[in-house]
């Protein structure tokens, strides 16, 4: 008997395990990372990140995620987009 119910106790904690990952998923998908973070963030130079976003430079990368405007003087990136952007650059 004794292992059935430490079999419940396992299934009880791979549950709770599961339901702690989904929610930091969730949570990850959700975070901005301001401009002024991004460098420490991801390990892109500011200028890198500039260039990538100006249409008038030879670097840029028209998919890479659009910065949100956080208020009149501040702008941000959702971490999310910046990682699956990063992520399919390594395919290519």
């Amino acid at each position: 008997m004794k292992c059935c119910s430490h079999m419940v106790i396992v299934e009880k904690h791979q549950q709770t395990l599961k339901e702690s990952i989904m929610t930091v998923n969730i949570q990850m998908q959700s975070t901005i990372v301001r401009a002024k973070d991004f460098r420490k963030t991801f390990g892109i130079p500011d200028s890198t990140r500039a260039d990538w976003e100006n249409p008038n430079s030879k670097r840029y990368k028209p998919t890479f995620p659009k910065k949100i405007n956080l208020g009149p003087r501040t702008v941000g990136y959702y971490y999310s987009d910046v990682m699956a952007w990063l992520d399919s650059r390594r395919s290519e």
